[in-house]
């Protein structure tokens, strides 16, 4: 039996290792976590509404994703929303568990995805766009 050579085996380890790490997309680790509301628009409208920055301030909005692919918005510390997500490129598509042992989904476009900054969207024509600034812990 012929024995393989350690470069080859190296070679094969760090290609598998990049496979598993290349499993999820910069953007699926960039928004695991808990993100604080800090605006509210309906950019497309015309006028586009604004919701003040006291009023999102004060209900206190928030939305988390989790690495099991679960996520929660929360508004005045009640779940105003809740299911799983998926991301593909630039989009957060969002399965939402509703009552009565039904779901709905749709499409969140990312606008800006950073360490500190998240901006999306509705994929619908009455758009409401959501900046938000990552939680600390």
């Amino acid at each position: 039996m012929q024995m393989m050579p350690k470069s080859f085996l190296y070679i094969s380890i760090l290609f598998f290792c990049s496979l598993l790490a290349g499993s999820c997309t910069s953007n699926d680790r960039l928004l695991y976590g808990s993100w604080q509301y800090i605006g509210l628009e309906s950019p497309h409208q015309n006028p586009p509404e604004v919701t003040p920055e006291a009023e999102v301030k004060e209900a206190n909005a928030s939305i988390t994703f989790a690495k099991d692919g679960t996520f929660t918005i929360l508004w005045a510390d009640t779940v105003l929303s809740k299911g799983t997500f998926k991301v593909e490129s630039d989009l957060i598509r969002i399965t939402e568990q509703l009552p009565g042992n039904k779901t709905r989904s749709f499409p969140f476009i990312i606008k800006k995805l950073d360490e500190t900054t998240l901006v999306f969207e509705t994929a619908r024509r009455d758009a409401v766009r959501v900046t938000a600034v990552r939680k600390a812990g």
